[in-house]
C-alpha cells in the first residue's frame, strides 16, 4: 500500500512538472524552436479526426499568435484565439511522419480558387488550409525552399480538403527534382491528408502523413528543419472560379516559427520559403520515449 501511494504521488508530481514545462518552448542547440517526434508502433488512422488516445504519445505545440506564432502573408486580420489558433502533434514510425492539427476557427472556407493559374499552380492557400515545410537535409538554406534541389528532401506542401469544389493540394514546386512530383493525396501515395470540419462550430482538424523518403529519409536520432502554418480565410467569393480573377482573401497565415521573430510579430513577405528561419523536428530513438510501467 505504501509503495502504491508513493507511486501515485510521484506520478502526480511528474504530471504537474510536465504541465508547467508545457508552457516553455523547447529549443535545439542553436536556439531554434524544437519539437520532438516519438516513435509509434500504432499509427493513427488518417481520416481527419483526432480520435481520443490516438495522439496521446505525440509531442504537441499550441500556436495562438499571442504566446507562440508569427503572422505571415495576408490581410493581417485576426480577432484573437477564437478566430485562429491551433495545436499540432507529431510522431513517426518506420515509414511515415504523422502530423495531426486541431484548429479553432470561427468561419471555415474551402472553395476559393483564387486566380488558379496565376502561377500555373492551384492557390490552395486562398482557403483554410495547413502548410507543411520540410528541410530534410538540414541545409538551413537562405534561398527559397521551392527550388528543385531543396525539394528533393522536403519543400512546401499545402492541403485544404479534397472536396470537388476545392483547389488541388499545392506542392512546391511541381517538379520533384527532375521528376514529376506526385500531388497525392490518396491512401497509396507518398503523402496523404484528410480534413474534418465541425459544421456547427467551424472548428476543423487535419491529419497528414508523409513518407520519410520524401523528407530526407530521417532515421531515429536525426533532426530536420521544419515549420508548419495554418491559413485562415473567412470570406468566400464565387468570382474566384474565374481563372482571371485574383483577390487576397487570406486574413492571416499563422506560423509555428520564424527564427529571430518574436511571437506576435508579422514576418516579412516570403519568409516562409527560407529554411534558415524554420524550427527543428527531432526524431526520437524508441528508447527515448519514457513509458511508466502500469503495474
Amino acid at each position: 500500500m505504501k509503495s502504491t501511494i508513493c507511486q501515485i504521488i510521484f506520478i502526480t508530481l511528474i504530471l504537474s512538472l510536465c504541465v508547467q514545462a508545457g508552457f516553455a518552448q523547447k529549443q535545439d542547440a542553436e536556439g531554434n524552436q524544437l519539437i520532438e517526434a516519438p516513435f509509434t508502433s500504432i499509427p493513427p488512422t488518417i481520416d481527419g479526426v483526432l480520435n481520443p488516445g490516438e495522439w496521446d504519445m505525440a509531442d504537441s505545440n499550441t500556436v495562438d499568435f499571442e504566446n507562440l506564432g508569427i503572422a505571415g502573408e495576408g490581410l493581417g486580420e485576426t480577432d484573437g484565439p477564437e478566430d485562429i489558433q491551433y495545436t499540432f502533434s507529431v510522431m513517426y514510425d518506420s515509414d511515415y511522419l504523422y502530423v495531426g492539427v486541431s484548429v479553432t476557427d470561427d468561419v471555415y472556407v474551402s472553395d476559393n480558387f483564387g486566380k488558379q493559374y496565376r502561377w500555373d499552380l492551384p492557390v490552395t492557400w486562398a482557403n483554410d488550409a495547413v502548410e507543411y515545410f520540410f528541410d530534410g537535409d538540414l541545409s538551413r538554406s537562405e534561398s527559397s525552399a521551392r527550388n528543385a534541389q531543396e525539394t528533393e528532401t522536403g519543400g512546401q506542401w499545402i492541403y485544404g480538403t479534397d472536396s470537388d469544389a476545392s483547389p488541388d493540394p499545392f506542392i512546391s514546386p511541381e517538379l520533384y527534382g527532375e521528376k514529376v512530383r506526385p500531388y497525392g493525396t490518396g491512401p497509396d501515395d507518398v503523402w496523404y491528408a484528410k480534413t474534418f470540419v465541425n459544421e456547427e462550430t467551424a472548428d476543423w482538424s487535419q491529419e497528414a502523413r508523409f513518407s520519410l523518403d520524401i523528407i530526407g529519409s530521417p532515421s531515429p536520432g536525426r533532426e530536420i528543419g521544419f515549420n508548419i502554418a495554418v491559413d485562415d480565410v473567412d470570406v468566400y467569393d464565387e468570382q474566384t472560379l474565374d481563372p482571371e480573377y485574383w483577390a487576397e482573401f487570406r486574413d492571416i497565415q499563422l506560423y509555428w516559427t520564424a527564427y529571430l521573430y518574436d511571437p506576435g510579430m508579422t514576418a516579412e513577405d516570403a519568409v516562409h520559403e527560407l529554411e534558415w528561419l524554420w524550427g527543428t523536428l527531432r526524431f526520437l530513438e524508441s528508447t527515448d520515449v519514457w513509458e511508466w510501467p502500469l503495474y
